[in-house]
């Protein structure tokens, strides 16, 4: 397990898991949520998913403002399962979601 603690300047943080009988590394991100939709391909729960597209998006801002609005913090998590060996100096040069 590795862990990247937040970064203000990208606003997001994330843990690294591998297993060791299982190829894929496992990466979990939380953070400001216009910064983790931005790097999401898809949205969803469970089995339910659905592609990330401008409507999806902009849904998912007006309920972040809406709950901000009565003092809610709202934060965001994503996942994605890699076969890419994933090193500290790798996350600092690239995006974990692209």
């Amino acid at each position: 397990m590795m862990e990247f603690p937040f970064d203000s300047s990208i606003k997001r943080m994330s843990v690294v898991y591998r297993k060791g009988d299982i190829a894929d590394s496992l990466i979990c991100t939380k953070g400001a949520v216009e910064r983790i939709i931005d790097l999401s391909t898809s949205v969803g729960a469970g089995e339910h998913q659905e592609d990330m597209t401008d409507d999806v998006k902009n849904n998912m801002l007006d309920q972040m403002s809406l709950l901000a609005d009565i003092g809610l913090r709202v934060l965001a998590i994503a996942r994605k399962f890699t076969p890419q060996e994933i090193r500290i100096r790798t996350l600092r040069h690239w995006s974990l979601f692209h």
